[in-house]
């Protein structure tokens, strides 16, 4: 599928609400500033995606990982390195001594900040949208993107990939949100854009 300029725009300027929304929302959580990527959108097949996170291939991730269904179906994560996601943790619930940290404690409080997160990413969407999906709890990865990638991308299927980077440079880390949406998700999604490039041209 080719997305044509106009429609990519609205795509991108869709992603970017989202994308913003979400970082200000981590930005309150953890009250540090937050520099933030510019986000694309890419349509991608399983090799593609992995070429797309060569650099992540031998790290262990950290993941909070939330499905969505309905009229839009995907997935929406929020991942870091395990090292960063210590960090970004212990800046929320305000405790900086690794000593007292548990894993049970820090996978409830990862999940916590990516349940906020990625709600606000797929809720700022779908208000654009103006249509409503279904959230499945969120939870808890500790996966190689190599494994992300082959969970959520069948060979034989292509999908969107909406990504940005950000990085809080107080706490010296950087991590990723990351979409997959499925192929029929993006058409449904085209045509209700294309809908309102043609409202906006009448």
């Amino acid at each position: 599928m080719l997305i044509q300029d106009p429609l990519r725009k609205k795509l991108n300027d869709l992603i970017n609400i989202g994308v913003f929304q979400a970082a200000d929302i981590l930005n309150s959580l953890v009250n540090k500033p937050i520099n933030l990527e510019v986000p694309y959108i890419k349509i991608i097949n399983s090799a593609d995606a992995i070429e797309e996170y060569d650099y992540l291939k031998n790290n262990k991730l950290s993941i909070v990982q939330m499905d969505f269904g309905g009229p839009l179906s995907g997935v929406s994560q929020l991942f870091f390195t395990k090292e960063n996601a210590h960090k970004l943790t212990h800046a929320f619930a305000g405790y900086y001594n690794l000593e007292e940290d548990t894993e049970s404690l820090f996978e409830a409080t990862f999940i916590e900040i990516g349940n906020i997160v990625l709600n606000s990413l797929m809720g700022s969407i779908c208000n654009v949208l103006d249509t409503r999906i279904r959230f499945k709890a969120p939870f808890y990865l500790e996966q190689t993107m190599q494994d992300v990638i082959k969970n959520n991308l069948d060979d034989s299927k292509r999908a969107l990939l909406a990504k940005t980077k950000f990085t809080i440079s107080e706490l010296e880390l950087s991590g990723d949100f990351i979409l997959f949406l499925k192929f029929e998700t993006l058409s449904k999604i085209i045509e209700i854009i294309d809908e309102h490039i043609s409202t906006d041209n009448e």
